[in-house]
């Protein structure tokens, strides 16, 4: 044997451990992307549905203290601040 060479079987079993190895690592980058990836939709489901819960709202109530409105059973304090919104309010106490 030549000193610097190996034989061809040693290389053929070493370059399949190498090909193996960066596989691996790749399958742990894209399971680790995936799991992100499915955290962040979480995410976004959360926040589309509570976008969803106060732009179409299933209850809205004006309160007897001007200025304070409660939507879906959350109070939202100094609204409504434009005669506009009165409209949205369906109330006779707003003023313009």
């Amino acid at each position: 044997m030549a000193a610097g060479r190996i034989r061809s079987e040693r290389f053929d079993k070493l370059s399949t451990q190498y090909e193996e190895e960066q596989v691996r690592q790749v399958i742990g980058e894209l399971q680790s992307l995936i799991g992100d990836g499915g955290q962040e939709a979480l995410d976004l489901r959360q926040f589309l549905k509570n976008v969803r819960k106060y732009t179409a709202p299933e209850e809205l109530t004006a309160s007897a203290k001007p200025g304070t409105a409660e939507v879906n059973g959350v109070k939202i304090e100094n609204w409504p601040e434009k005669a506009q919104d009165c409209d949205l309010l369906q109330s006779q106490s707003c003023g313009t």
